[in-house]
């Protein structure tokens, strides 16, 4: 889910309390009851989304961001809150698990916690885990089908959706970006899948340009749109390290700005 775009506050969860145990178990809370596959399935039989991916992905670890949003009425942006990216990568059968915590931080107001699980290989979604003040989404991943439920007002809806071919999940459209072959010039459509807008949909991808860095031998900046039918997003990204370094949304009449925290 995209819970910048869609704030439902939550209260303060630690994330350490996500951090699922990889090859043991792929869930640390469940609303709706899904058969699991084991490690060497997860890592095996899931048909990877079509995408130019390039062999590496950018490196784990932790990346704080600030952010910054400003709607149609506003004279300048105003500061809207932080958000915490931690990334780690296990051995899982004859594959990797990509596993990815984010924590949106909005001060007084809550928080609001993403867990997912991919396929390091190929970024196939394993699962993700939605912690929000409405109620928790459940999503688990199987080749053609998602399986799960939505909670929102003390409503539970069973999520059971087929899909059309193999789609990214939603939550880790960042990473997958990043972790694009890019060229300038290069675009590409990604399939991606988000129950809270629309499920299954295209996303078009284009790289726009290559900025040199600073000073010779700097690492320049990839510049790369993203476009659906529901937002736009301009990622700023580190040519060789593919660190995320900014990112503008435009969603509704209202641009969201994400940059590294100093």
């Amino acid at each position: 889910m995209n819970n910048l775009l869609s704030p439902q506050f939550a209260n303060t969860v630690k994330a350490a309390s996500l951090l699922l145990p990889l090859c043991a178990s792929l869930a640390s809370f469940s609303v709706v009851q899904a058969q699991r596959p084991s490690c060497e399935e997860t890592a095996t039989v899931r048909p990877g989304p079509t995408a130019p991916l390039q062999s590496v992905r950018p490196a784990d670890g932790t990346t704080r961001y600030g952010m910054t949003v400003r709607g149609p009425n506003d004279s300048a942006a105003k500061w809207f809150g932080s958000m915490t990216v931690s990334q780690l990568t296990t051995r899982c059968g004859a594959d990797g698990v990509v596993r990815r915590v984010i924590v949106y931080d909005y001060g007084v107001k809550g928080q609001v916690v993403d867990t997912t699980l991919s396929v390091a290989s190929t970024l196939a979604p394993i699962m993700e885990r939605t912690r929000k003040p409405s109620g928790d989404i459940v999503l688990d991943f199987s080749p053609g089908v998602v399986r799960g439920s939505m909670t929102k007002a003390g409503v539970t809806r069973a999520i059971n959706d087929s899909l059309k071919s193999a789609a990214f999940n939603s939550t880790d459209l960042e990473l997958v970006v990043r972790s694009l072959a890019f060229r300038v010039g290069l675009t590409t459509t990604l399939k991606i899948y988000d129950p809270e807008f629309g499920g299954y949909r295209s996303d078009t991808i284009s790289v726009t340009r290559l900025e040199p860095g600073a000073t010779p031998g700097a690492e320049g900046t990839w510049v790369v749109r993203s476009r659906d039918s529901r937002l736009e997003s301009t990622y700023r990204i580190a040519e060789r390290s593919r660190r995320l370094v900014a990112n503008d949304v435009h969603a509704d009449s209202t641009w969201y700005h994400i940059t590294l925290a100093p």
